[in-house]
């Protein structure tokens, strides 16, 4: 309204549309009630499913549901004669032929079709679909159908049966380690937390294993959301089985020096990590004589072997315990780098002599791009470090790893190849660093690599609407 300056409306009006919009569920049910008994059947299982669902699901969970089997050619019949006309009906929508998938058309008529089961008799039916996916599915099949068939096992409130219950907890943990792996973490979080609740009470000592890991990807999940107090918890529950080993305890250390590291705890973090490191034998000095002393030495050694250096013969590091160890030798590195502690080379040239002597793994490319810059940028060996930035690469190609790829890849064309390497050979490989970090959560090597590709970019004189 111009004339008062402020904006006025009806609600007479707003009553009447938001009305016509509630009542739309209710328009549709009735509507899908004019239809046969078959068909109402099927859209009754069809609304369990989810959005989008593959054809032979449905079939599969229709035929258990009313004891149909191959034999009796005519329900068989009339089960795709329902899809068809559920089809023209524009219920359904077929998403692809090969294999065949249906969707609904919009996800109102999924509701209504939720609203053809009764409310007191939605969670026993829904549970009952959920045990025929559960029952019948093949393991390849389950994986790929794993959260709706959870989700619909999750919603019965009456699992009293042990055996029953641990089997929802390692469907729950199926779920959680899809979801973490597809950085659902709300998601991973939930399915951790509820296969929990289905473990017995002394399930550390009855079934370890799985309380372990449902453990771990609870508190990683909740991590990633911020749910710190939930997150300690869960550690808490983990660190305190006193008479189990370390090794079983590097994730939730793990994710501890994450949470430290985000809330700018990086003494903490950096404490934590030199005393799990010290357990096995892994410690640095503290005396900057003894620093200086390690630093001077380790460079000797590897300028001497530059020339020999064959990463090509290095094989695959098959310890396990000594991988994760290169991990949190990484994350040590990145700690010290933010507190400008100067035992950063030290964790450096270890990563790099372990590499040398265990093996490779997704940690070793990084180690040889650190050593690298080192070397660029300390001593002045250009050609040194052009050297070592070359086997990190053909390390991170050999292990075809993406964990460390985005900083391995942005550490190489940014500190290093400048000096040896045209300035216009950088872009793609920027690009390729900036897009892996983004894939993979790196966000922070995207960041730098995609602030380098745009300087470089802007230093050779490109122009910048391109």
């Amino acid at each position: 309204n111009f004339g008062t300056l402020s904006w006025t409306w009806n609600n007479d009006e707003i009553e009447l549309s938001t009305q016509a919009s509630d009542n739309v569920v209710d328009l549709l049910r009735n509507r899908m009630m004019e239809l046969s008994s078959h068909i109402l059947d099927i859209l009754k299982v069809a609304a369990c499913l989810g959005s989008t669902f593959e054809q032979r699901l449905l079939e599969l969970v229709w035929s258990k549901l009313f004891n149909v089997t191959n034999d009796d050619p005519h329900l068989v019949e009339k089960f795709l004669t329902g899809i068809e006309t559920s089809v023209e009906e524009e219920l359904f929508v077929k998403v692809s032929d090969t294999p065949p998938r249906i969707g609904w058309v919009h996800d109102k008529i999924h509701e209504a079709a939720i609203a053809l089961v009764a409310p007191s008799d939605r969670q026993a039916y829904r549970s009952r679909v959920g045990e025929i996916l559960a029952s019948e599915l093949k393991e390849d099949d389950l994986e790929s159908a794993i959260f709706v068939v959870v989700d619909l096992l999750n919603e019965s409130q009456d699992v009293n049966n042990e055996n029953a219950r641990l089997q929802l907890a390692d469907l729950n943990l199926k779920a959680s380690q899809k979801a973490l792996r597809l950085s659902a973490f709300e998601s991973a979080a939930q399915y951790a937390g509820q296969g929990i609740l289905m473990l017995p009470d002394k399930a550390w000592e009855t079934d370890y294993e799985r309380c372990l890991q449902l453990h771990n990807i609870g508190a990683k999940a909740e991590s990633f959301m911020g749910n710190v107090d939930q997150m300690e918890t869960y550690c808490q529950a983990v660190l305190s089985q006193k008479n189990k080993p370390i090794e079983d305890k590097f994730d939730v250390y793990t994710t501890l020096i994450d949470m430290m590291t985000n809330e700018g705890k990086i003494d903490e973090a950096v404490k934590l990590l030199l005393e799990i490191l010290g357990r096995f034998n892994c410690r640095f000095p503290k005396n900057n004589a003894l620093i200086a002393l390690g630093v001077v030495y380790n460079l000797t050694r590897i300028r001497c072997s530059l020339q020999t250096r064959e990463t090509s013969k290095l094989v695959p590091m098959r310890d396990r315990t000594r991988v994760t160890l290169m991990r949190l030798l990484d994350k040590l590195t990145t700690c010290l780098y933010m507190a400008k502690d100067s035992r950063l080379p030290l964790v450096v040239f270890r990563s790099l002599n372990w590499t040398i002597k265990y093996g490779i793994c997704s940690y070793s490319g990084q180690a040889f791009a650190t050593t690298g810059l080192i070397l660029t940028g300390a001593l002045n060996d250009i050609q040194g470090g052009s050297k070592y930035g070359q086997h990190a690469l053909t390390l991170l190609n050999m292990t075809q790893s993406q964990s460390s790829a985005a900083r391995t890849i942005f550490c190489v064309h940014t500190f290093v190849f400048p000096w040896t390497q045209q300035a216009r050979s950088l872009f793609k490989p920027l690009l390729e660093a900036y897009d892996i970090g983004l894939r993979t959560g790196d966000t922070e090597s995207a960041t730098f690599a995609i602030f380098t590709w745009l300087a470089t970019k802007f230093i050779v004189g490109s122009s910048l609407e391109s």
